[in-house]
């Protein structure tokens, strides 16, 4: 699944990169795209209180990976002299399924299959502030959009299946910065952080990304790190807070 996801992606980035003009930028010194498809191994815990019942929820990357579909999870930074752009797109659709009679209180011989859909799709831009023996900090504003689909098909012993489907969306105002730093002739080390919300959308929503990436051709670097995700979201008859942290592994593409 990792080498498809990384396969797929990064070959959809250099599609869009080559039909936007973007490829043919590359003996520009003043361009500078980084295309990078990862995989998240993430887990997730919090707790969901609506109707006055708090229900406290945690699974483990092993859990969540035992229910993942193909799913998607890229980025491209692209910069311009001082001016940059960023885009990050996770897309891990989960699908599960449990039979009645044992843990649910369903009848025996039904089956309930729920298709969870989150996106979290976040757009910056912004401006390099340091630029200097390759220490370079980017200041970062935009937005992070959520999309949360569900869709839960119950099957009972005979008759219909019985399907309800449900979507929660928001859009969250973020800001922060990406600082990228030169260890060695190959090695380097990216910090990415940004928070936001402010009542907007989430009360809260924050991540934090430390990324080390190590050159093993001109163009290409491997990438291994870590991300902390959290968001706060009260709409008013639901409020949920979650966690997603996990370890990344990926791979960049990069036209300089």
């Amino acid at each position: 699944m990792l080498k498809r996801n990384l396969t797929n992606f990064t070959a959809a980035a250099l599609i869009w990169m080559g039909s936007s003009g973007l490829v043919h930028a590359q003996s520009e010194r003043n361009w500078e795209v980084d295309a990078t498809s990862y995989f998240w191994l993430q887990g997730i815990h919090g707790d969901v209180n609506a109707l006055g019942q708090n229900v406290g929820f945690k699974a483990a990357p092993s859990d969540l990976v035992s229910y993942a579909n193909f799913g998607l999870s890229g980025s491209v930074f692209t910069r311009y002299k001082r001016v940059v752009l960023g885009n990050d797109i996770q897309w891990t659709p989960l699908t599960v399924n449990k039979s009645g009679g044992t843990v649910l209180p369903l009848p025996p011989g039904s089956s309930v299959d729920v298709k969870h859909t989150p996106v979290v799709d976040t757009h910056e831009a912004g401006y390099r502030v340091i630029d200097s023996r390759g220490i370079a900090v980017d200041g970062l504003a935009g937005i992070r959009h959520w999309h949360l689909g569900t869709e839960l098909t119950i099957t009972p012993p005979t008759g219909s299946n019985i399907t309800k489907t449900g979507a929660s969306n928001w859009t969250d105002p973020v800001a922060g910065a990406r600082i990228q730093i030169p260890l060695t002739p190959r090695l380097s080390a990216t910090v990415i952080g940004d928070a936001g919300g402010w009542g907007a959308g989430s009360d809260l929503d924050y991540q934090m990304i430390g990324v080390l990436s190590y050159r093993v051709k001109p163009r290409w670097s491997m990438d291994a790190g870590w991300r902390y995700l959290y968001d706060d979201y009260n709409p008013g008859m639901l409020h949920s807070r979650t966690t997603q942290s996990g370890l990344v592994l990926g791979v960049t593409y990069r036209i300089k």
